[in-house]
């Protein structure tokens, strides 16, 4: 997920994009290497076992994940909706073309 994030924000902001096989091929490479790693090495922090576990949402409920990425010269933001059942209802991807400075993100906070 991590790779098709970063290769969004790569077309957004550098105008470079690589293809979904390239993408799909690093994210199982990346997949396979945290894999193994925890295989052989003792974790770095204790493992605290604890119950977690995904729950439906609620019959009628609308879930909406938004993402933003920016930099001095854009800002790029995506959101999708989805229903109970996780089917997409749908989505909406913007860029803004804008200066940004430091000044400008302490005055959103």
């Amino acid at each position: 997920m991590n790779s098709k994030w970063n290769n969004r924000n790569n077309f957004t902001f550098r105008g470079k994009e690589k293809n979904a096989i390239t993408i799909w091929n690093k994210a199982f490479a990346l997949s396979n290497d945290f894999r193994i790693y925890n295989l052989r090495e003792k974790p770095m922090i204790p493992i605290q076992p604890t119950v977690r576990r995904w729950k439906k949402l609620a019959r009628g409920v609308v879930k909406i994940n938004v993402d933003a990425a920016i930099n001095e010269e854009c800002m790029g933001l995506e959101v999708i909706a989805r229903d109970d059942d996780g089917f997409v209802l749908g989505g909406h991807g913007c860029i803004k073309k804008k200066t940004f400075n430091s000044d400008w993100a302490m005055l959103t906070m």
